[in-house]
């Protein structure tokens, strides 16, 4: 027997049924009816006189209950599920087992089986009978069931089950980074760090071989997973990659955010991370003032002024504020005084025997953008020793990369160890966005 396509959707009546969790499949299942009943020439299913005998009363009884649902009525889903193992004894072609499985996938929806669409679901996919089109359709609502399971696993603290699912879902949906963030999420649960970021990873390693960027979330998971596990050095890692691909101020300020984390109460450190926010546009309003007050404590005027007046120019700082204008004033009366002095202090440091006076000469022509001879002086302070090499480093790579010496400061970056070493990354990582 041949039965036409589009008397299986009058008789299945399947657009009105939804997976739990997925009302799309109810819309999308109406489109596909819609369009086959539409359809002049519709391929034709081939059943057997026997299979056409146990089928036809199974279909009547599932359009009569589909119907009944429809006008709000009690659907006899019992009368259906009397006639299927009649029906499942009968089929042997593919179409009688995609016909089959339609009417299960039905019943199982009406009764709120999870399980037994999942086993319908399964059976339409894997017959070659079913559509193309209608395939998508259930793919989709699949997919949504897998989801709702993992999901129902997460929150009971079963991560395994959790893991394979969405590992399953993954290998299905490649290019789904709702999927890839979730396993990420579980693996991460698991304490499996390097599992988590595999998937986040791959997806970026795939878009930056093809000279393009991934997502932003896939650059933001990939710092934060290690950064939970206290993984720093990858966490840091992760955040240049963020900063390569996003250069924006938020990225540029929750990577300096977690390096003043990790200073703890180094106040120079807080000074260099500050002047490197600067630099790449990332100071927040909030954050001028302290800026401006550490640099006056520092004993740097002409850097005080600076900071203060590109805090005015932007909107944010008032002069007429008492702390503003207290900073701004005791600011323009040292600078004469200050630049004045600066030969004479460059002298005194080139003849003693610590680099200290080379390196507090080096800060002030550092705040004034002297930085040809700030770099001289850092480099002396490095020559004569006593000092703290990774912070002269520091401030001698941040100036040598200011006055475009970017080779020569890379150098001066990747000497620096320690604490200070997360600051200098960003700086070569700033250095990596500038124009060759």
């Amino acid at each position: 027997m041949k039965v036409s396509k589009v008397a299986l959707a009058a008789a299945t009546v399947l657009g009105g049924s939804a997976l739990v969790g997925t009302p799309a499949l109810a819309q999308q299942q109406n489109q596909a009816q819609q369009n086959q009943q539409g359809q002049a020439q519709q391929p034709r299913l081939n059943l057997s006189r026997a299979e056409q005998a146990a089928l036809n009363p199974l279909i009547q009884a599932n359009a009569a209950a589909a119907a009944a649902r429809q006008q709000g009525q009690t659907p006899d889903w019992a009368a259906v599920r009397a006639l299927l193992p009649a029906a499942e004894a009968a089929a042997r072609s593919n179409d009688a087992k995609y016909l089959l499985a339609r009417v299960q996938l039905e019943v199982a929806l009406g009764a709120d089986d999870l399980a037994g669409q999942e086993r319908a679901l399964a059976a339409l996919l894997a017959n070659p009978s079913t559509p193309a089109a209608f395939a998508e359709t259930l793919r989709s609502a699949q997919n949504n069931i897998l989801n709702q399971r993992a999901e129902a696993a997460f929150r009971a603290n079963d991560f395994a089950t959790a893991e394979r699912i969405y590992v399953q879902l993954q290998q299905a949906n490649p290019n789904d980074q709702r999927i890839i963030n979730n396993l990420a999420l579980v693996r991460a649960r698991m304490g499996n760090t390097e599992g988590a970021l595999e998937p986040v990873l791959a997806q970026i390693r795939t878009a930056e071989a093809a000279g393009q960027r991934a997502a932003e979330s896939l650059y933001q998971r990939a710092w934060r997973v290690p950064y939970a596990a206290n993984q720093r050095p990858q966490a840091l890692e992760a955040l240049r990659r963020l900063l390569a691909a996003y250069p924006t101020p938020a990225n540029w300020q929750l990577a300096l955010d977690v390096v003043r984390e990790g200073g703890g109460s180094d106040v120079g450190l807080l000074l260099d991370t500050f002047r490197l926010a600067r630099v790449a546009n990332a100071v927040r309003a909030n954050e001028y003032l302290p800026f401006a007050a550490s640099l006056d404590q520092a004993g740097l005027p002409g850097e005080t002024k600076a900071v203060i007046d590109a805090g005015i120019a932007a909107g944010v700082l008032q002069a007429s504020n008492g702390d503003v204008s207290r900073l701004l004033g005791v600011a323009n009366r040292r600078i004469a005084e200050d630049r004045a002095g600066l030969a004479g202090q460059m002298a005194q440091a080139r003849s003693a025997s610590r680099g200290q006076p080379a390196r507090i000469v080096a800060d002030a022509l550092f705040g004034y953008q002297r930085y040809a001879e700030a770099a001289e002086m850092y480099r002396l302070a490095l020559s004569k020793g006593g000092e703290d090499a990774n912070l002269v480093n520091t401030r001698l790579g941040a100036t040598l990369a200011l006055a475009g010496q970017r080779a020569e400061a890379e150098a001066a970056l990747r000497a620096v160890t320690g604490p200070r070493a997360e600051l200098a990354s960003l700086w070569l990582a700033w250095l990596a966005s500038r124009p060759a």
